[in-house]
């Protein structure tokens, strides 16, 4: 599925700039919220990676591995979004008192 390809290859890229971007962030909760961000991020390349599969290949053995990625890509999806709501009040508190202000290099 061309559709399932290119969400696969957004999500991956999304991860790769929220980690580096997770990396070169000082402040302590804006960290942990971009990095949250970046996990959302793997959890939708392991759903839309294992959605794909089960299109491709019909074998049984397939269909296992292709719903435990997705099952996994969706309790990372629900965590990490769970993470991001909780370090979003925190990063704007954090923002308010004047320590998480242009922090990014």
């Amino acid at each position: 599925m061309p559709t399932l390809i290119i969400f696969i290859v957004f999500s991956l890229i999304m991860l790769l700039f929220y980690w580096f971007k997770g990396w070169m962030t000082d402040a302590p909760y804006r960290k942990r919220w971009t990095f949250s961000k970046a996990k959302i991020a793997l959890g939708c390349f392991l759903l839309f990676f294992g959605a794909n599969r089960l299109f491709v290949s019909s074998k049984a053995i397939t269909l296992i591995i292709c719903i435990l990625f997705i099952v996994y890509g969706l309790f990372i999806i629900y965590y990490s979004y769970k993470q991001y709501r909780y370090y979003t009040a925190k990063m704007l508190e954090e923002a308010s008192q004047g320590q998480g202000i242009n922090n990014d290099r």
